[in-house]
């Protein structure tokens, strides 16, 4: 059968269908089958010398092929597992704080044109390098009111100053802070304060817990003051600004940073229980001379109430100029 179209093997078990041509001789597109009794792959025979042998690597086992389980379990770790910190994105970290951001120093004073004096509403504020020292206030019941809260710690401070406080004169916001100059004979204590009230009626009794929060030390502001150190502290700024307030907040009608009063003159009634009162605004603010407090004049509107004895109640105030 060499000469016909082709022969075929061992029937299922042997080669596949061969090609054109002797079966010893040529190509041969039939295989060993796919039986466990095909024969062994022969060597191809040159008719001259050969320079090299060919040598079929042998059939691949179960052992050597991965299997399909193996395949999916490390698809399945590939697919659960979690990307390390190289690969994943870290975002650009915010900057910690606003007081990395410094502005620029001013280079220099000018030097061209001529000198002249300019008159400025700042007035020039010399303190002394001591330590203040914070207190927190609480009211039992609270109220809404700085002006009762600040009735409520005179009171206080007239009952007990020459003894409990030490002799010491505190400087309160009308909220939550109190400062001294030097320290109370406590670091916590209770009072009991009665207030009398304005209609004649039974006084209120209040309970008020004064406790030590910290100190601020003023040192600090004056180092900046100098130019030896680059941040303003604005903690010792509002402390002094606290103690700047305290006597004007008892005389007069106090609304955020600015006092009101029919003293200072040019109180004018405009209709419908409105009236005109001047006022002032103050505020400290380091500069490069030194420490200043900037005061301005203010105009606002006040809606007044009439009570017995032609005493003012229910001070509502807008402002129209400043």
């Amino acid at each position: 059968m060499s000469g016909e179209r082709g022969a075929y093997g061992g029937g299922r078990h042997g080669g596949g269908r061969s090609s054109r041509g002797p079966v010893d001789g040529g190509r041969s597109r039939g295989g060993g089958g796919r039986g466990r009794y095909a024969p062994a792959p022969r060597s191809q025979e040159s008719s001259t010398t050969p320079s090299a042998s060919y040598r079929p690597s042998p059939p691949a086992t179960a052992a050597d092929s991965p299997s399909y389980s193996s395949i999916g379990e490390e698809l399945r770790h590939l697919m659960i597992a979690e990307p390390t910190k190289e690969q994943t994105p870290q975002p650009a970290a915010p900057p910690a704080s606003s007081k990395s951001l410094r502005h620029p120093a001013r280079p220099d004073f000018g030097t061209f044109g001529r000198p002249c004096l300019v008159r400025a509403n700042h007035f020039l504020v010399e303190i002394a390098d001591n330590t203040l020292f914070h207190y927190d206030v609480s009211i039992v019941p609270e109220s809404v009111s700085r002006a009762t809260n600040r009735k409520i710690i005179s009171e206080l401070v007239k009952a007990h100053k020459d003894k409990a406080l030490g002799r010491r004169m505190p400087a309160y916001d009308g909220r939550k802070s109190l400062y001294t100059a030097g320290t109370f004979p406590f670091e916590s204590k209770e009072f009991t304060v009665s207030l009398p009230e304005n209609d004649g009626r039974k006084a209120k009794d209040f309970r008020v817990i004064i406790k030590l929060v910290g100190n601020t030390n003023i040192h600090n502001l004056k180092e900046f003051l100098a130019g030896r150190q680059i941040e303003a502290s604005q903690e010792v700024i509002q402390a002094l600004d606290i103690v700047l307030r305290e006597s004007p907040s008892t005389k007069y009608t106090s609304v955020a940073q600015s006092f009101f009063s029919p003293s200072f003159g040019h109180r004018a009634p405009i209709g419908e229980g409105l009236e005109c009162w001047r006022g002032y605004y103050q505020s400290l603010r380091p500069t490069q001379m030194g420490l200043s407090l900037n005061i301005g004049r203010n105009c606002w509107v006040c809606k007044l109430g009439m009570q017995k004895k032609n005493q003012y109640v229910n001070i509502v105030a807008h402002p129209i100029l400043t």
